[in-house]
């Protein structure tokens, strides 16, 4: 895991998404989201409020000087090989970083016409990007950073909570998919992933790029 000593004690104030059930068609939160996907504008609009939610963790991170140490075999620290967290403020010099970590999306969004640095192509986000799955890796990256001790019985604890407790759904999906995970613990497997996927979008969001 990537989380310096120094910062163990850290908590972020960044909050995680709050999440959806999404598999339920008689759920109307579902509903309208199916309804919602029938139209481009807003399918764009989803993501880009993943974006402005990366870009305000990745503001966070940086403000508390925070490096993504490196390993090498055997899972040994790469000593001087650390990346830290720095948004390039040339990239994003008409978004408004300075009164954005303490903006909600539509107030930003909508308040100066930020979408307009979507639409005007400044800013377009690359592949097919999954909601869900971006919203998962982006809480279960400040969970852990904020529950993480350096502890390894405490810290497995926690992978096994953030998993049956926040990521409930998804874990028992898995083990439907995969009959090899009955009776095992992947718990840390999992939730490491989770992480190393999440610093990697985090070092594309500071270069201006969404998801990675």
């Amino acid at each position: 895991m990537y989380l310096t000593l120094e910062l163990l004690e850290m908590t972020l104030k960044t909050s995680p998404i709050p999440t959806r059930k999404w598999k339920n068609s008689k759920d109307p939160v579902t509903e309208r989201d199916r309804k919602r996907k029938e139209s481009q504008q807003s399918v764009d609009r989803r993501i880009h409020y993943l974006w402005f939610h990366f870009l305000k963790l990745c503001l966070e991170l940086e403000s508390i000087g925070h490096v993504f140490e490196k390993k090498g075999g055997g899972g040994k620290i790469i000593l001087g090989k650390g990346i830290p967290v720095r948004v390039n403020r040339d990239v994003y010099v008409r978004w408004d970083l300075e009164n954005l970590r303490g903006m909600k999306f539509n107030d930003w969004y909508y308040g100066d016409n930020k979408r307009d640095l979507f639409n005007e192509g400044g800013f377009k986000y690359s592949g097919r990007p999954q909601y869900h799955s971006l919203e998962e890796k982006f809480n279960v990256f400040i969970r852990y950073f904020n529950g993480k001790t350096g502890d390894y019985d405490e810290d497995m604890d926690l992978c096994e909570r953030i998993i049956k407790v926040y990521e409930k759904e998804r874990f028992e999906q898995l083990k439907r998919d995969d009959s090899r995970s009955q009776g095992k613990s992947p718990f840390n497997k999992l939730i490491e992933k989770d992480v190393k996927d999440c610093e990697r979008i985090i070092l594309s969001v500071c270069e201006g790029r969404f998801p990675m």
